[in-house]
């Protein structure tokens, strides 16, 4: 006959001892970030990422636990944490009527909880060198925890980013969690488009550089265009001027030849009407010839006074 253990077949302790003993521990408990990093966080939780959540480049990291739960942290790319800005508080009234820090959650239905959805604002960040941000919930759900160290830390939104400094824990309806999971991508599918935004941004820059550049060549250009028509413009004046000029003083000197020329021509002209005999060599100044109709004879030879004809009917 077999003999058993009494001690292995007793039953289970009862009592507020044994409450105390097999106490199961609230689900946001089962979150605990504080120094866990690489294996811990590879093990219980899956990091996707979530781009443009909200405003173009507020890029989020959802770590989903194996529970159901979704821790929010920012994205290395978030503005607030690629830029390095210096966090100087946290403001949790997001509206009128509405302060995170109110948020109350009992039992295991989380009762009590605000429900939030992906873009509704958790709290806005102040910043000693920046504009404020606005951290989004990123993840439908209850929000079940806020992170009560940036209370007291807000800088660890930056420098603890991914550990300390998470935003919030998300618990997402029964059977959501992995369906919130299609709007985000992987690690790797992120670090591609990480990289491919930071060439982007790079090509952007060196076209904005080059067209600057070309800016200033052709501001250049212009100016030595406007030099040149200005040179140009001047020669040409000049040129005018001179042409101006000189075609005065030829209108001039032909106007002069041209009456030199005319006064010769009428002393020739006077030359060679004049009659050429042996009295009046050519040359020499003509006598005025007798007037028509006057008589050559004797009494009156060639070159004198004619005397007047009577008139007809005297």
């Amino acid at each position: 006959m077999t003999r058993t253990n009494s001690a292995a077949m007793s039953s289970p302790p009862t009592g507020p001892a044994a409450d105390q003993q097999y106490e199961i521990p609230p689900i946001e408990a089962s979150v605990a970030l504080d120094g866990q990093q690489g294996d811990f966080l590879e093990r219980y939780y899956e990091s996707r990422y979530l781009r443009d959540c909200g405003e173009p480049g507020h890029d989020y990291r959802l770590l989903f636990h194996s529970n159901g739960l979704i821790v929010v942290m920012l994205a290395p790319t978030h503005p607030l944490r690629a830029g390095g800005q210096t966090v100087t508080g946290i403001d949790y009234q997001v509206t009128e009527h509405t302060n995170r820090l109110e948020n109350r959650v009992t039992g295991k239905g989380k009762r009590g909880a605000q429900v939030v959805t992906a873009t509704a604002p958790l709290f806005r960040v102040t910043c000693a060198d920046g504009p404020p941000f606005v951290v989004r919930a990123a993840a439908r759900g209850k929000l079940v925890q806020l992170n009560e160290k940036l209370r007291q830390r807000p800088e660890l939104l930056v420098t603890e980013g991914d550990g300390e400094g998470f935003v919030a824990v998300i618990l997402p309806k029964l059977g959501q969690s992995g369906g919130q999971k299609a709007g985000t991508v992987d690690a790797a599918e992120y670090e591609r488009r990480r990289e491919a935004a930071v060439n982007r941004a790079a090509a952007s820059a060196r076209a904005a550089g080059e067209k600057g550049q070309r800016a200033v060549a052709t501001e250049g250009g212009d100016k030595e265009g406007v030099a040149s028509a200005e040179g140009s413009g001047k020669e040409g004046v000049a040129s005018a001027e001179g042409s101006g000029k000189g075609d005065v003083a030829s209108g001039v000197t032909e106007d002069v030849v041209a009456r030199s020329g005319g006064v010769g021509d009428d002393k020739s002209a006077e030359e060679a009407t004049g009659e050429e005999d042996g009295n009046n060599p050519a040359g020499k100044e003509n006598p005025a010839k007798p007037a028509v109709g006057g008589e050559e004879d004797g009494n009156n030879p060639a070159g004198k006074g004619n005397p007047a004809k009577p008139a007809v009917g005297t």
